[in-house]
């Protein structure tokens, strides 16, 4: 988001948005809303989530709640893996309601490879009747 909002010459913000593809479950919608806190206590400033499927507020509607309590300098900070239709879909909303910038997908980092081939062989050693076999 950082990078984004430099490019586009942005100088202030009062209010932030944390777009999500889904909250998934209970867990998910526990993990966003930590997330969301914390992002707004860290840069000092609202922070509301939406989420594209529709189990929550949509990017739309949040832009337009911080919008009435006077918010007009407007950043969304994407929780999406890779530019699919969603995210894409998500993004022109958000500009199209006003958002200053929107944050490109998570995409490819390392990191998030690390975490996701950590858990599939978590997952994998669970499924081996005896540990032996590895």
């Amino acid at each position: 988001l950082r990078q984004i909002l430099h490019s586009e010459r942005v100088l202030e913000l009062d209010g932030l948005v944390l777009s999500a593809d889904s909250s998934g479950d209970v867990r998910g919608n526990a993990l966003l809303a930590r997330r969301t806190r914390q992002w707004s206590a860290h840069h000092k400033l609202p922070c509301l989530a939406a989420v594209a499927d529709g189990t929550g507020p949509s990017v739309t509607q949040v832009i337009g709640q911080l919008r009435q309590q006077g918010r007009r300098h407007i950043a969304v900070g994407s929780l999406f893996l890779a530019a699919d239709d969603h995210y894409r879909s998500q993004a022109d909303a958000a500009l199209s309601a006003g958002a200053v910038a929107v944050s490109a997908p998570l995409g490819s980092d390392q990191i998030i490879q690390d975490l996701v081939l950590a858990r599939y062989a978590y997952a994998a050693m669970e499924m081996l009747d005896d540990p032996a076999e590895v």
